[in-house]
């Protein structure tokens, strides 16, 4: 046989042993698990819709439940925070109004544009009437200002407050987006906790029994994410050195989150061989790529994305047309509130094949965790 079909047969030998390796890998474990909505899961109603268009003036009507270990304001708030810093790239104001003094005074021009505002009522019906004229005024500029959150945070008991409330203000014409959300006090708790320590990062947290509340939980995880990857990259000689940004406005997020990724490969990998910050195309570059794999490891913090189904496209697009192995690391908030909509857009893309590893993050361990396994995280009871 002459050389030019020993070619041919390495060649032919070389592209079956290259199906056979990717018929042998896994499917990526988003295809079998379900898609998680956050607001179904603690809020009893979808938020998925409410949050996809954060352009205009929201009103949330949020039941407080008689069981303090059960409030969920600040919880709330921060979801909502996330919602909003999607669409707009920047962080709203948070203003938290509670006590007689701040409905007395502050209320009447504390502004909602551009905010998240909670105003929580007193449980006393008579005193929420006292404060009823400044409410209907504020309702009344609400809805003539931009982007923004009021949440009238009330006991189910003044239920017919609220309605009368809402009604003497707004008609047909000028009705914001309105939505009634809370906590079903019959679940355990713990249900709760594990949704926001997964939320926060956190998927294997089990220290329920010191927590106060679901608010006490959420802040101190939130602080607890950032302190941790901070330590990080200031005690990991290897991590500290690559923890720079890849351009001149990357948030400090992604650059948190790629020494994690990088932490995460180089515990499997030879640190040699894994590139940080890595072009591919114009104005488009990996967070990590394994050059012996060729795998390439994204991170979409997605904040200022607007519509996560287009950027996800666009991500996991870039990556199947440079990468043999490819995976999206996207933060836990953003898969949790909106999952169904980045699977969805992962489907779309790899419906003619391609394989995406879609990837969330788990602090506690200090690793890269796989959409599967934050779902279950939630699911379990």
């Amino acid at each position: 046989m002459g050389s030019e079909g020993i070619e041919k047969l390495e060649s032919a030998s070389a592209e079956e042993q290259s199906l056979h390796h990717h018929a042998e890998e896994p499917e990526p474990s988003w295809r079998s698990a379900r898609a998680i909505d956050l607001g179904e899961l603690v809020f009893g109603r979808s938020l998925s819709r409410f949050l996809s268009d954060v352009m205009s003036p929201k009103l949330v009507i949020a039941w407080r439940p008689r069981d303090s270990r059960y409030s969920y304001a600040l919880f709330l708030a921060r979801v909502l925070r996330d919602a909003y810093r999607l669409v707009h790239g920047s962080l709203p104001a948070a203003r938290f109004l509670q006590c007689a003094s701040d409905l007395g005074t502050r209320l009447s021009w504390t502004p909602v544009q551009g905010s998240i505002v909670v105003v929580e009522l007193p449980s006393d019906a008579s005193r929420c009437f006292e404060c009823r004229v400044r409410l209907e005024e504020r309702l009344r500029e609400f809805v003539s200002q931009g982007p923004g959150f009021l949440v009238l945070y009330v006991d189910r008991s003044n239920e017919g407050f609220v309605e009368s409330l809402v009604s003497s203000v707004f008609n047909d014409v000028n009705c914001p987006d309105v939505i009634e959300v809370g906590v079903d006090e019959s679940r355990p708790v713990e249900s709760y906790l594990r949704v926001v320590a997964a939320y926060s990062g956190f998927i294997d947290f089990e220290e329920f029994d010191s927590v106060k509340s679901i608010d006490s939980l959420s802040m101190y995880l939130e602080a607890a994410f950032r302190r941790t990857l901070l330590d990080l990259v200031m005690n990991d000689p290897q991590v500290r050195d690559v923890a720079t940004p890849c351009s001149d406005n990357e948030v400090i997020d992604r650059m948190l989150l790629r020494a994690l990724a990088l932490k995460h490969v180089s515990s499997r990998e030879g640190r040699s061989r894994v590139l940080t910050c890595y072009r591919v195309a114009r104005g488009f570059d990996v967070d990590i790529y394994d050059r012996e794999r060729d795998e390439g490891i994204y991170i979409e913090v997605l904040h200022g994305a607007r519509f996560v189904e287009s950027r996800i496209r666009y991500v996991a697009s870039t990556l199947l047309g440079s990468f043999s192995r490819a995976s999206i690391v996207i933060p836990n908030s953003y898969l949790l509130l909106f999952s169904s909509r980045i699977i969805a857009s992962l489907r779309d893309v790899t419906r003619w094949g391609g394989r995406i590893e879609l990837l969330g993050v788990d602090v506690s361990r200090l690793r890269l965790a796989t959409y599967s396994e934050i779902a279950r995280a939630v699911s379990s009871e």
